[in-house]
């Protein structure tokens, strides 16, 4: 299945997660499949990309570092079965407390994910 995936690129060329860092953040490495971190697993937390390519696009904002690809997973987490969703701030560091905010519109979660090739 093909889902939308947003990355963050650094100024080495790394890809990483666009809106988490520290200990839930994840390097993806372009035609191999990566995984969130098995913390996370544990408690039904996967990575999450968009069922559209629009969904991506509107959560982008143009922001300058961010990047929309295209990714293939095995299988999806609907948004209507997503877990509660984390503080992003707290979840850098390992801590795992509920957000007041909603998943975007289109977000799906994958147990694992290959990135295919870069569309924006």
């Amino acid at each position: 299945m093909l889902v939308y995936k947003i990355v963050k690129r650094l100024e080495n060329g790394e890809l990483v997660s666009a809106f988490i860092s520290g200990e839930a953040s994840v390097k993806y490495l372009p035609g191999k499949y990566v995984r969130a971190p098995q913390w996370l697993e544990k408690r039904g937390y996967y990575i999450t990309a968009f069922k559209q390519f629009w969904h991506a696009l509107a959560y982008v904002c143009f922001q300058s570092d961010l990047e929309i690809w295209v990714a293939k997973t095995p299988k999806i987490i609907e948004e209507k079965r997503l877990p509660v969703i984390f503080n992003l701030e707290k979840l850098s560091y390992g801590q795992c407390c509920r957000s007041w905010l909603y998943w975007p519109e289109g977000t799906v979660m994958c147990r694992k994910i290959k990135l295919l090739r870069r569309i924006y």
